[in-house]
């Protein structure tokens, strides 16, 4: 049910604005969710929300093992809490130096196919670098580059009836500490990283030699949201509701249940694979790693006995929407024969998922996944 004052805004042309400030690693993710959920019900009209973060952090995908993708004890020897959001994406080292959005909108107004989202709602972070001389455009997918650089990461999910964009303005970028976060074969390899991170990632202090200023980068970024689209911003702050939604889901991703969770799916696996890429366990039976990128990174662990599926794990820095979806690919293909798994196909998963509509970047998705499965070898 839509409010009146919901109402009221939308013909209006009003997006409500919230200004968060610093907050706390996992309150950046709880709270574009529990926007989401009143702008779903109506309660709420589309929102622009704007933090950063009040300490650094290490944030891994919806999508991705921790253990795989992460070192988990650097992180604890720097103190660097770990945190899983709800949307797609890599594995980034954040910390106060970026600027954070939060763009819900009721899906109504949202493109469908996450192209066309991206290219549209990434403007005002072209238009922001832009006010500051900078020749920023945007790459697809879900990038911002200037001069071939990466200067913004962005990632979206859909939360019931509300769609919700993220990313980031980079003032500042440390690729020492991101680097050494990240799990590697060897420390050679980690070296490389620094250097190439250097490469293909900067920032406004790299690009303008000095750091902007928190406040110039957020009034930038309003001026430029609402050029772009046209619309007026109404001051505001969260509703008791979203406050309440809000700590309950601080709760729910605070749990080392919800970050782990691969971990817990396929605990048996993952402890036999350990860092090996492939795992020969006695005749016929093994541990295979496949990473491919045909857009985003997808990585499958699969365990075979006697040519059948025991066990397998897909991951990757994808977006697949539901995020539920991903549980029906694993829980069909396990326990499949090897020929069987090279038969079948995006329409049966689907049949399997019970879904009546799904967007087609999930389902090349899903063709993508069952190809990279379809190399798994007797």
């Amino acid at each position: 049910m839509v409010s009146m004052a919901t109402k009221a805004m939308i013909l209006n042309n009003e997006w409500r604005l919230i200004r968060s400030g610093p907050l706390e690693p996992i309150e950046v993710h709880a709270i574009y969710e529990a926007i989401a959920k009143s702008v779903s019900s109506g309660e709420s009209p589309n929102t622009l929300h704007i933090c950063w973060p009040n300490r650094p952090y290490v944030c891994i995908g919806i999508h991705q093992i921790a253990k795989l993708e992460v070192d988990i004890e650097k992180c604890k020897e720097l103190e660097l809490e770990l945190v899983r959001r709800q949307l797609g994406g890599g594995a980034v080292y954040l910390d106060p130096n970026q600027f954070f959005y939060h763009i819900v909108i009721h899906k109504r107004y949202a493109p469908i196919r996450i192209r066309d989202l991206f290219e549209k709602f990434l403007q005002p972070t072209v238009c922001t670098y832009r006010r500051f001389g900078l020749p920023a455009k945007y790459r697809p997918l879900n990038d911002v580059v200037i001069n071939g650089r990466k200067a913004s990461g962005n990632g979206a999910a859909t939360f019931e009836d509300a769609v919700v964009v993220v990313g980031n303005v980079i003032i500042d970028f440390d690729p020492e500490t991101f680097a050494s976060v990240l799990r590697v074969p060897d420390e050679k390899i980690r070296d490389k990283m620094v250097k190439s991170m250097k490469e293909w990632v900067t920032s406004l202090r790299r690009e303008l030699g000095v750091n902007p200023s928190m406040k110039e980068v957020e009034e930038a970024y309003i001026k430029c949201f609402e050029e772009a689209f046209g619309v007026r911003f109404v001051e505001d702050k969260l509703a008791d509701s979203e406050r309440e939604y809000m700590s309950a889901l601080i709760r729910k991703y605070g749990n080392p249940r919800w970050t782990y969770k691969y971990q817990e799916k396929h605990k048996d696996m993952l402890r036999k694979l350990g860092g090996k890429r492939q795992l020969k366990i006695m005749e016929n039976h093994y541990i295979i790693q496949l990473v491919e990128k045909p857009e985003k990174l997808i990585r499958i662990v699969a365990e075979i006995r006697e040519g059948k599926i025991l066990d397998i794990a897909i991951s990757g820095d994808f977006f697949l929407n539901p995020p539920e979806l991903l549980d029906i690919i694993e829980n069909t293909l396990t326990g499949l024969t090897i020929d069987e798994l090279r038969r079948i196909n995006a329409e049966e998963i689907l049949r399997k998922s019970g879904l009546e509509t799904i967007s087609e970047d999930s389902k090349l998705l899903i063709s993508q996944i069952l190809s990279i499965v379809s190399k798994i070898k007797k």
